[in-house]
């Protein structure tokens, strides 16, 4: 956290009612968390109020101290020593020593720096190491003193002089601030147009605070103000040694305010200057200050998915690299730029889910022996994971060379799987390019369920043959692929070799990840990385007002500058969703599931029932090998089977909200009567 000084600068504003609170530093580097650092009244978090755009931002915490807590400050009296001041800067030097022997005294951790000026910069000073700061009051009032014994002429340069100013050496935890003394305007002077935008960077990125004491108004003192946190005071000749009396006076408490706020994209962009209101409502006083919004965040978020099996109720599966609660309290969906309300992320693993269906596509050519075996020794490990974190998992396998080599169909026994890896030889492989396209496309015949989250993980060091490469390896393309993996729904989560422009091609547009398979350590860490970034996943959910069909909307999740989008086509039928629990409970059982009639022809309706004690207070999530759910009302659910014969699977998921219990039944679908 950047540190602010205690004492300092409670200026004479236009309205006595406002001067009693001072921003000195906006810290917006993690926004749309934001900072503040204010001296002044004591504050308190039940009595203070922050405003944006009009909207109330949520106040995480505050943190109020007395002025004998004291920080480190940097100031630098930025003088203009032309003729016009000569008499008024008399004055100056008698207040402004007094103020420096004044910190001194009372034990501050204060540097000060002289910078003179007129037409030009005039006047600089240097101690011994090469820094334009000294801690001595004696150095300070005699730089000050000599500073204005220049005659520095006219058409000052103010700005340019602030800026010269502002590349001083300053301490990075020490409160900065420039203070500007001047009668004139910054019209006159050419340096002044040429310095102001570089000024204005380091004000950004430095966290400066600039203060002028003018007595010509000019737009610019007050824009330098807004921008900083500063303030800017006018002085009449005859009234200077009052206006430099109220310009510094000890602050009793200063506080450090973080919040959270209510704007984020597509409402605002980076770089934009945006206005905060900090009220105190038990005294009535109130100060604005402008803050530029960063470019970057430390979050990272991306949209997987979007389901509208429920539609009007829409449900988005992002993954969101973090777990604190007020991020998680403070993500914005926007659908087709208007903001939806929403539930709070959930974990996946966390939440009522249906299964999540993993297929590792592997390449096990000569040069893949070290992931090979590590998939053997970490892929137990990877399913720990999942479990730990609540994921109902099956694991299904694909490896491959220029040819595939095996195929394993999903199972939830991920030991069948790794005692298949372990049987499994990592050679051949002549030519460079292996059939990973082809490969994935096995993967996507797999016996997924229905309603199961699809993974697919393409493990491979090697570039992909293509139809069309002048071999006859491959049947398929990157562009053929990547539309069967859209449409199946599917999360594709590269391990390859980043460089590669094919895989990069591939992944366009599906959601997933990319991610080099030489950048771990060990490929065990990787394949840790992965299953952890699984268990990472949210679901967020909205209801949707715009019931027109066959649209298409852009779903947009941010947080803050943070943000990812997806379009969705809405259906030409509304179907009903399931129903939620109107109370929580502390334990159940399920004491049946059953099918009627648990024989059926092809495309018949089975109706479903799980009776459980309690009956109240649980949410019931149903899912299936194969066929579609047409309806769900709490316990019961009906399901149309699929065209094809055979036995069928058919899932419940109970829940109370804290405890998850799965139940199955088998269905026959068949052409003949149970009689025959």
């Amino acid at each position: 956290m950047r540190k602010i000084v205690s004492i300092l600068l409670l200026l004479f504003l236009s309205y006595p009612l406002f001067s009693q609170l001072v921003i000195h530093q906006v810290d917006s580097s993690k926004f749309p968390e934001v900072t503040l650092f204010v001296s002044g009244e004591k504050l308190e978090l039940e009595e203070i109020e922050i405003m944006e755009a009009g909207s109330t931002a949520e106040i995480i915490s505050i943190k109020t101290e007395a002025q004998e807590k004291k920080k480190p400050v940097d100031i630098v009296f930025v003088v203009d020593n032309s003729g016009t001041m000569y008499d008024k800067v008399q004055i100056v030097i008698e207040k402004l020593g007094d103020l420096v022997r004044l910190l001194h005294e009372n034990g501050y951790d204060a540097r000060f720096a002289v910078l003179g000026f007129g037409t030009e910069v005039n006047k600089e000073f240097v101690v011994t190491g090469g820094s334009r700061f000294t801690s001595s009051p004696e150095k300070t009032i005699e730089r000050l003193k000599e500073t204005i014994q220049y005659p520095g002429g006219k058409d000052e340069c103010q700005i340019h002089a602030l800026w010269i100013a502002s590349n001083y050496d300053f301490r990075k935890d020490a409160s900065k601030i420039l203070i500007l003394l001047t009668d004139e305007d910054t019209t006159q002077n050419k340096l002044n147009e040429v310095a102001k935008p570089k000024l204005v960077e380091n004000i950004i990125k430095r966290n400066l605070t600039v203060f002028t004491l003018r007595y010509d108004p000019d737009p610019v003192y007050e824009e330098l103000a807004k921008l900083s946190g500063g303030q800017v005071l006018s002085f009449k000749s005859e009234f200077f040694e009052e206006a430099l009396k109220r310009l510094f006076t000890f602050a009793e408490y200063y506080s450090t305010v973080t919040y959270i706020s209510p704007l984020s994209y597509p409402l605002v962009t980076f770089s934009e200057p945006n206005q905060l209101i900090l009220k105190n409502m038990l005294t009535g006083s109130q100060v604005s200050v402008n803050y530029m919004i960063p470019e970057r965040s430390d979050v990272k978020l991306s949209i997987l998915e979007i389901n509208k099996n429920s539609f009007p109720d829409i449900d988005v599966k992002v993954i969101i690299e973090s777990t604190d609660k007020y991020i998680l309290e403070n993500i914005n969906v926007f659908e087709d730029g208007i903001p939806v309300g929403t539930t709070e992320p959930r974990l996946v693993s966390e939440k009522l889910v249906n299964f999540v269906d993993v297929v590792f596509v592997l390449d096990t050519t000569g040069s893949m022996t070290q992931e090979l075996n590590g998939m053997v020794e970490n892929l137990i490990e990877f399913s720990n994971i999942l479990e730990n974190y609540g994921v109902l998992a099956r694991v299904g396998l694909v490896t491959f060379g220029d040819e595939i080599r095996l195929t394993a169909d999903l199972t939830p026994s991920f030991e069948k799987i790794r005692r298949l890896l372990q049987s499994q030889t990592a050679d051949g492989g002549g030519d460079v390019p292996e059939i990973s396209l082809d490969a994935l496309n096995e993967a996507l015949n797999m016996n997924f369920l229905d309603n199961s989250q699809k993974i697919l993980i393409l493990i491979t060091d090697a570039s992909p043959h293509i139809e069309g490469d002048g071999t006859k390896f491959s049947s398929t393309t990157i562009e053929e692929t990547r539309k069967k993996i859209l449409a199946s729904g599917a999360t594709l989560i590269l391990v390859v070799p980043s460089n590669k422009e094919e895989f990069v091609r591939l992944s366009e547009d599906i959601p997933g990840q990319l991610l080099d398979i030489h950048s771990a350590k060990s490929f065990g860490e990787l394949i840790k990385f992965v299953a952890k970034q699984i268990t990472r996943q949210y679901d967020i959910h909205y209801t949707t007002s715009n019931l027109e069909p066959n649209t298409e909307r852009e779903v947009i999740v941010s947080y803050g500058l943070t943000w990812d989008s997806k379009v969705y086509l809405s259906p030409e039928l509304v179907t009903s969703s399931q129903t939620t629990p109107t109370a929580v409970v502390s334990d159940f059982e399920i004491n049946s599931f059953t099918a009627k009639p648990f024989v059926v022809e092809p495309g018949g309706i089975v109706t479903l029932r799980c009776l459980t004690y309690p009956e109240d207070g649980l949410v019931f999530n149903w899912s299936a090998e194969s066929g579609t759910f047409v309806e769900f009302r709490n316990n019961t659910a009906k399901w149309v089977a699929p065209d094809v014969p055979g036995y069928y699977s058919v899932f419940v998921i109970v829940s109370d909200g804290s405890v998850k219990k799965v139940a199955e039944v088998v269905v026959l679908v068949s052409d003949k009567s149970p009689y025959d």
